[in-house]
């Protein structure tokens, strides 16, 4: 795509990235516009985005949430946090999570399915889904999930994990011996190859990750060519819809898929 970044997510329909300087660059159709309008002159550490909603963390750890106001998603998680996730469960149900320092969830926005209710639990990574769930990743690497269960995306299996990832209906985790594992939607992206990963990012139809040496992986639905990445080496990937984007070593971002969708 041209633009160089050192951080980067993708929603429904839309990418955001942080520039080298932290400020956040968000790009994807004309309905998203507004998305890209993120906020001017504020620094941030992290950022993720889905459905109508960017959020991101700013140096102090505080959220700050932009996009569309649809059951106060635009009042973020209060509180300094070291991680933030947006989901949603379609456009205009958008909803985030937040970890506090010490490691307990802080959720925000739509609650239709319980999305917001975040367990009594302290985590070291928190990822919110397309499709109404969220999970975290226990200090012992064991994933617990909550919200929309209609096939199966809030039942983590047993395992121990050392990353997860939410997409729409399904979830994967990293094993702890490098195998990816997924769960949920048994249509959708639910055949990992038999590879050792250091990152994996669920999205849409799609799921992708990246394998020690830098070079991407991904499986699930192929309409578009999604689940043919270019062979160049990333530092960082994200599967989003239809149209995975990674980040090269460079910092540039590089996308392939249905490129429509962000356009």
């Amino acid at each position: 795509m041209g633009s160089v970044a050192r951080d980067i997510r993708a929603g429904t329909g839309v990418v955001c990235g942080l520039r080298v300087d932290g400020t956040a660059n968000c790009w994807g159709p004309n309905e998203v516009s507004w998305i890209a309008a993120s906020p001017l002159g504020i620094n941030l550490t992290q950022i993720s985005a889905a459905g109508s909603l960017a959020c991101g963390l700013e140096t102090s750890g505080q959220a700050v949430c932009w996009g569309n106001q649809i059951d106060g998603s635009l009042e973020p998680p209060q509180g300094n946090f070291t991680q933030i996730s947006v989901g949603a469960h379609g456009w205009d149900d958008p909803f985030a999570c937040a970890l506090e320092s010490g490691g307990t969830p802080v959720c925000s926005g739509d609650n239709t399915y319980g999305e917001s209710d975040a367990p009594d639990d302290t985590f070291t990574e928190i990822a919110a889904g397309t499709s109404g769930f969220a999970c975290g990743l226990k200090a012992g690497g064991q994933a617990v999930c909550w919200g929309d269960n209609t096939y199966g995306e809030a039942d983590a299996p047993d395992d121990t994990f050392t990353q997860i990832s939410a997409g729409y209906e399904f979830a994967c985790g990293i094993e702890t011996g490098g195998q990816a594992s997924c769960w949920g939607d048994g249509i959708t992206a639910q055949a990992p190859p038999d590879d050792s990963f250091t990152q994996i990012s669920a999205g849409y139809n799609v799921a992708c990750g990246l394998e020690a040496d830098g070079q991407a992986v991904c499986w699930g639905d192929n309409t578009f060519g999604e689940s043919d990445p270019p062979d160049d080496t990333f530092t960082q990937i994200t599967a989003g819809t239809d149209a995975p984007c990674g980040i090269e070593g460079d910092g540039r971002v590089v996308c392939w898929g249905n490129l429509d969708t962000l356009n």
